[in-house]
Formats: C-alpha cells, structure tokens, sequence
C-alpha cells in the first residue's frame, strides 16, 4: 500500500486519480495534438453531426448530449465521416444485440469489481491513461455468464469514455490470465470474436 507520506509516494503532479471529469491545464495543448481540436472545428464538427443524424433514419428518435458526440470526433481527429461511422457502428451494434445493452443489472456489475475481474486502477499513468486491470482467473463462466460480460463491458467502456481525460488519453490493460485460460477458450467462437472486433470499430 502506498502512502502519501513515504518518500516514494507519487505526487498528485506526477499522478492523477481515475475520476477526473475535466482536462487538467496541462493537458490542454495534447487536446489539439491529439485530437486536432480547434474551438473552430469543435463547433463544427458538432453541427454537422448532428445534421447528419437529422438525415439517418438510423437516429430517429434519438438524441446525444454534446459530450457524447464529442467522444467520436476526438477518436476520430475531427474527421466528420469517420466520426460519424464510428457513432453508426455503435446503433447498429445496439441494433443487432439488444441484449447487451439491456437488462443491466447492478449486481452483475458489482461482482466485476468484487472478484476482480476487472478493475480500473484507482490512478492513471503519468501519460493521463487510464489502466484497466482484467484478470481472467478470477472469472467462472458458471458463475459469470458470457452475456454478463458483454453487459459489463459496454457499461464500463463507455461510462469511461465520458471523461474528457480519457477521451485525449486513452486506455491500457494489464490482463492477467496465467493458470486456467482452457475453461475460456471455448468462448472464443468465431461470432464472440467478430463481436469483439465490431465492438471495437
């Protein structure tokens, strides 16, 4: 356990917590370097998308916060088309498995955290990364159901990528999967791995 006060405790410069909500001052410049944000181009970039979903049958009847639609451009260096592709894929994945993004339960989320299946590391990288740490042997399929995964992962993911810092930073994973990788690899099928690749697009 580290503490604040040893001398090799990080300090909150060097450190920042998981949970942050906002750009710090000095992550500012990366926004334009990463990203090629403008206050220009955030403008924009915002009214054309919108625009476009006013045009998409895919999005009647459905309406993002600015936020949100900001997650897409930024992946996507403010390019409108392939912002706009990456936002389609993710209502057409909503489109062909419902059931992922339904009947979320918060105890199926809590046991990822409680039998450390997957936890977000309580500080990111000195990079702004946020680091994910995924541990295989502490997941039963009997007692974890593959569809509770795919369920988690779509909250965790995306819950994630509201925060700006990590929008501009980025995600690492440590998995962990060192003694008893035979029981999963049977969910490795052709369609979970396809799922796996679409949800990642």
């Amino acid at each position: 356990m580290l503490e604040k006060n040893s001398e090799n405790a990080f300090t909150e410069k060097e450190f920042l917590p998981f949970q942050m909500g906002y750009l710090p001052e000095r992550f500012e410049e990366k926004v334009s370097i990463v990203t090629k944000e403008t206050p220009r181009n955030r403008l924009k970039g915002l009214q054309m998308m919108k625009e476009l979903m006013k045009n998409d049958k895919t999005f009647d009847d459905t309406e993002f916060d600015d936020d949100f639609l900001r997650l897409f451009l930024r992946c996507e260096e403010y390019s409108i088309k392939a912002s706009f592709g990456r936002l389609k894929n993710i209502m057409n994945l909503k489109r062909d498995h419902q059931y992922m993004f339904t009947n979320q339960l918060y105890e199926n989320i809590e046991i990822t955290f409680t039998k450390n299946i997957v936890t977000f590391l309580p500080y990111r990288c000195q990079d702004g990364c946020v680091v994910a740490h995924i541990n295989l042997d502490n997941w039963v399929p009997e007692e974890f159901p593959v569809i509770e995964v795919k369920r988690m992962a779509v909250i965790l993911l995306l819950q994630s990528l509201r925060d700006p810092m990590t929008q501009v930073n980025g995600f690492k994973a440590i998995i962990n999967a060192k003694s008893n990788p035979i029981r999963h690899l049977r969910h490795c099928t052709p369609q979970n791995l396809y799922l796996l690749y679409h949800g990642c697009q």
